[in-house]
């Protein structure tokens, strides 16, 4: 996990867009603010978003939601979405 760097103690703001079909169909995820992770305006690819609907679960609670994308942020893998520097 990264837990330094320039990002750390950031405030960012993000879209979990839910669909009319929710808490049956999977939100959408999103980031409004440059945060040096993921690129903004793009969906983000996680377990509990529209990426993939097989990992979907009602029981899924947008404050599970927001604690995985806390945790997610702190990391530092390649994923759909993610900000990535050449």
């Amino acid at each position: 996990m990264n837990l330094d760097g320039d990002y750390l103690g950031g405030v960012y703001l993000g879209k979990l867009i839910l669909p009319i079909e929710y808490p049956l169909k999977p939100p959408s995820l999103q980031m409004v603010t440059p945060n040096g992770r993921f690129k903004t305006d793009e969906n983000i690819c996680m377990s509990f978003t529209k990426y993939h609907p097989e990992s979907w679960s009602p029981l899924w609670n947008i404050e599970n939601m927001i604690t995985g994308l806390i945790s997610f942020m702190l990391d530092d893998k390649d994923t759909q979405g993610i900000f990535i520097i050449f």
